[in-house]
């Protein structure tokens, strides 16, 4: 069983922040109404993974059949570390909120994702530069 208690982790997290991580995985990882076919035990432990590691700055939540992530995710402070985003081939919908609240965000992946159209306008009023790449080549460079 994925651990979900980010209480010990990574001691820069607040435990006021390591806390409403832990709650926000276990209603993600627990949610009744999810597809059987998300891989969210497996990209809870990616993501896991990444926040332990204050040096990594590329999170790959590629092909897990994803249609969300856990709410208010990106929302932490531990992000920033974060320069590559890798979402392609899962099902999701919409950008993950709080993306553009990680300054040293450079690229997402996106290929292979249902995305709706008006999704890429938040893109527009971002505070900083982004590549999006819905294929093999950058689609956006905003």
């Amino acid at each position: 069983m994925i651990k979900t208690d980010y209480s010990y982790c990574h001691s820069n997290i607040p435990t006021s922040q390591r806390h409403d991580i832990s709650v926000a995985f276990k209603e993600w990882i627990n949610d009744i109404s999810a597809d059987p076919d998300e891989k969210r035990i497996e990209a809870a432990e990616r993501i896991r993974s990444f926040l332990d590691n204050p040096n990594a700055s590329m999170l790959d939540l590629s092909r897990l059949n994803l249609t969300r992530l856990p709410f208010r995710l990106f929302k932490i402070r531990d992000f920033k570390s974060l320069q590559t985003l890798d979402l392609s081939d899962n099902r999701l919908t919409a950008l993950p909120e709080g993306l553009e609240d990680i300054p040293g965000l450079r690229a997402i992946y996106l290929s292979n994702n249902p995305i709706r159209e008006n999704e890429f306008k938040k893109f527009n009023r971002w505070p900083h530069s982004v590549s999006i790449f819905l294929s093999a080549y950058p689609a956006s460079k905003l």
